[in-house]
């Protein structure tokens, strides 16, 4: 997830630790030139709360199917395994 939520940190400029405009930044140069930086690697916190928020709200959005999918994968997991002891529905979890 770290690396989702610095691309979207990188591609959209989404952080308030730089000083120049994204208006600028789209405009300095080809995209070429515009690289991302390494999605890998930590990052500090951004100081800015409410951009903070902003985004972690919008890779809530992005990954909204995950939960659904993911509980959906486990259920039809534990049906098809007759060894298996059932536990609670994976959506009831939450």
């Amino acid at each position: 997830m770290c690396r989702e939520q610095n691309f979207v940190i990188e591609f959209f400029h989404l952080h308030s630790q730089t000083n120049v405009p994204y208006e600028d930044f789209v405009n300095s140069g080809t995209p070429e030139v515009r690289a991302l930086r390494d999605l890998g690697m930590r990052r500090m916190v951004d100081q800015d709360r409410i951009m903070g928020r902003m985004v972690v709200e919008y890779i809530g959005e992005v990954f909204s199917f995950l939960v659904t999918d993911l509980g959906n994968f486990v259920d039809w997991a534990t049906k098809s395994d007759p060894l298996y002891d059932p536990l609670p529905p994976f959506n009831s979890w939450f």
